[in-house]
């Protein structure tokens, strides 16, 4: 209950004004509980694929994620800020990837800028604002231009690309949420602006549908290896 009421507390600080079930589903999914998570994202008017992030978060602080693309699994393994990416000649940081480039690179480098609900969560309550339910159920409010941005530029351009991070004009989101009996269900992010590249300039959506499921009963295993190599990089 104490940490209940300092969190709701710390987010009226920052200006929020966030309907009560919203601020105690965030609670129940703080650091500590185990869940199962996806976060798919579609570029809507982008010549890019969707990309889907499979994700457990462990009571024991650590993470698992994955992408699978043309039947091939990329994982991380994260404790806290620090990660690890699997390869064919082992675990490897983030400072230990020479030998990646294009997909295989490209993807390594989004599943280590990735957040866990947890995190990212956490984060949106403290932007979003005018949070109200809607006849559905859920709740939604907008977030502000300088999240935006931030959400546009938080992966890394596809491999190919402009290693220049895009030029985003007239940028606006919404944040929606759904609860399922008190626990965070699912989210929406949809953000919309005009995206400038170097291949390419177009009005474009992109779209992140983050589920949660498994509260409290996710189970997975952790590589000696990576754990090791994880637990030496804190």
């Amino acid at each position: 209950m104490l940490g209940l009421i300092i969190m709701a507390a710390g987010l009226q600080l920052r200006g929020a004004d966030l309907p009560p079930p919203v601020v105690e589903a965030a609670d129940r999914l703080q650091d500590g509980t185990s869940y199962s998570w996806s976060t798919k994202t579609e570029l809507i008017g982008a010549p890019v694929d969707s990309t889907t992030v499979y994700g457990k978060s462990g009571t024991n602080g650590f993470a698992l994620l994955e992408i699978r693309r043309e039947k091939v699994s990329y994982l991380v393994f994260k404790l806290g800020n620090q990660g690890m990416v699997k390869t064919a000649s082992g675990w490897k940081a983030e400072a230990e990837l020479a030998g990646l480039s294009g997909t295989a690179l490209n993807t390594a480098l989004i599943l280590l800028k990735s957040e866990s609900p947890t995190e990212e969560f956490s984060h949106l309550l403290k932007e979003v604002s005018g949070l109200k339910s809607e006849p559905d159920g859920s709740y939604s409010g907008q977030l502000p231009v300088g999240t935006v941005l931030r959400l546009f530029n938080s992966v890394p351009p596809p491999a190919g690309g402009s290693a220049k991070m895009p030029e985003v004009r007239n940028p606006n989101g919404t944040l929606r949420i759904w609860l399922q009996n008190g626990f965070l269900h699912k989210y929406v992010l949809e953000l919309n602006g005009n995206i400038s590249l170097s291949f390419f300039s177009h009005e474009v959506q992109r779209v992140s549908t983050v589920e949660i499921k498994d509260v409290g009963t996710t189970q997975f295993e952790i590589p000696s290896e990576a754990k090791a190599k994880l637990s030496n990089e804190r």
